[in-house]
Formats: structure tokens, C-alpha cells, sequence
């Protein structure tokens, strides 16, 4: 499963952990203005990105996920963070190595 939607903290703690170290941009913006991302007021990697209610194909054929607000949030350097900086996770497969490598 592909998703962009940052995983719930209480019911799935490792891959919620996982996304958020590993998935998440930012921050960047208004509150880090200086990121490396940031050209000329605006984050080159266009975020943050809308909330998208489903999974479409844009006109050049690239995918854009489904990215739904759910409410959780990550805090990285103080500031509060939801999906609509994050990339994609493929979760199972998140899950998967994290199990992999607490054995």
C-alpha cells in the first residue's frame, strides 16, 4: 500500500515513528525561511502540498496520492507538521523492515 497519510501514533507506532523520520519535508516556509529547499520565498519541492480526498492521475500521468487531513501531526524542530509535507511511505513494507531489524 502506498500512502501519504502519516500513520496514527497510538495504533501503529513504528510506522507513524518511521514516516515521520523518515518521510516528512520540512519544515520549511515562513518558520525556516533559510531551508535549503526554499528559492526565492517559495519551497522548490512545492509544499506543502494540498489535501487530496483520493489517489488521481494528473495530466502527464504522475500519481497524485491520496492525502487526506486525519489530524495527526509530527513536531520536528518545534513546529507541528501533518501530511501535507510528507512524501509517500509505503507502509507495509515500512513495517516490514522495522520487525526486520528489532529481531
Amino acid at each position: 500500500m502506498i500512502s501519504v497519510e502519516l500513520p496514527n501514533s497510538e495504533t501503529n507506532k513504528l510506522a507513524h515513528e518511521t514516516v515521520a523520520r523518515c518521510t516528512m519535508h520540512g519544515p520549511c516556509g515562513a518558520a525556516f525561511p533559510n531551508a535549503s529547499c526554499m528559492e526565492e520565498g517559495k519551497c522548490k519541492k512545492q509544499y506543502p502540498r494540498k489535501f487530496q480526498s483520493e489517489t488521481v492521475i494528473d495530466v502527464n500521468e504522475y500519481p497524485i496520492y491520496r492525502r487526506r487531513d486525519m489530524g495527526h501531526t509530527v513536531v520536528v524542530h518545534g513546529i507541528k507538521l501533518d501530511k501535507s509535507l510528507g512524501g509517500t511511505a509505503q507502509c507495509l513494507f515500512i513495517d516490514q523492515i522495522r520487525c526486520a531489524h528489532q529481531r
